[in-house]
């Protein structure tokens, strides 16, 4: 398959190179993400400045380094690299940090794989559940496996194109993880603090930190089945209007503009 891979941690992050290199032994893969690490900054673009590219060759394999934001690596990935011939499947990641619950919104790495789907190609976002700082070789060594297995159950098995998978894997070695479960988007959120500070000057500013909460207890969601030892996978879509949109605003009334008021 043609395998186009881009992250948010930046195109010399271990993941991705462990990815690529995993997958680069059965597979033509591709590489475009941004220079530097990009976490935590959603689905934005880069409009009001060029977009400039590095370039870093290992064991044969290209890495193109996009001066931007996610969206933009995956943006030039599908429209400068995969010209001509789209990719099979597109993947971001391996991600140091799980993505789940709420914190969907605001993931790069999520938002990377989206571009794929707006492309119409099948995509996956994959994350180990690995804070900053933690050691995580056991958990990408898991990721990679589970990597692997997924991209054999597309080349299989194809996904519908509008199909985005959210994969989220336990820092763990292999042996420990239960398996995989098929999981929902779960309530998991960050509660943030802002510590209040002086520069040297004595100018106030503010530093935002934030922990995840640990009180998600639905089995069926996506942290609780991560913290329980099991790889979450994901179905996702990115239409987002509500279930009950043709009704539930119906006691609203919004039929009509009210009269102008004189």
């Amino acid at each position: 398959m043609r395998i186009l891979l881009s992250n948010d941690d930046g195109y010399r992050a271990p993941g991705l190179h462990a990815l690529a290199l995993a997958l680069a032994a059965e597979h033509e893969v591709l590489i475009a993400a941004p220079v530097a690490d990009c976490s935590a900054t959603g689905h934005g673009l880069t409009l009001r400045e060029p977009l400039r590219i590095l370039r870093h060759e290992e064991q044969g394999l290209c890495f193109h380094g996009v001066s931007g934001l996610p969206a933009d690596a995956m943006k030039f990935g599908l429209t400068v690299l995969c010209a001509g011939h789209p990719p099979d499947l597109a993947i971001s990641g391996i991600n140091q940090g799980a993505n789940t619950g709420q914190n969907l919104f605001y993931s790069g790495t999520v938002a990377a794989a989206a571009e794929g789907t707006f492309a119409e190609v099948p995509a996956l976002a994959l994350s180990v559940a690995a804070g900053p700082g933690c050691e995580w070789a056991d958990g990408l060594a898991s990721a990679v496996r589970v990597a692997r297995l997924l991209v054999a159950r597309q080349q299989a098995q194809p996904l519908p194109p509008e199909v985005l998978l959210n994969v989220n894997v336990p820092n763990l070695p292999a042996e420990r993880i239960h398996g995989i479960r098929v999981s929902r988007m779960g309530h998991a959120r960050f509660h943030e603090a802002f510590h209040e500070r002086r520069d040297p000057s004595g100018r106030l500013y503010y530093w935002m930190d934030g922990a995840k909460n640990g009180d998600d207890l639905e089995p069926e969601h996506d942290d609780y089945q991560v913290h329980a030892d099991w790889v979450s996978v994901t179905p996702l879509r990115l239409d987002l209007t509500h279930p009950a949109w043709s009704s539930m605003l119906d006691p609203w009334r919004l039929d009509s503009l009210p009269p102008e008021e004189r």
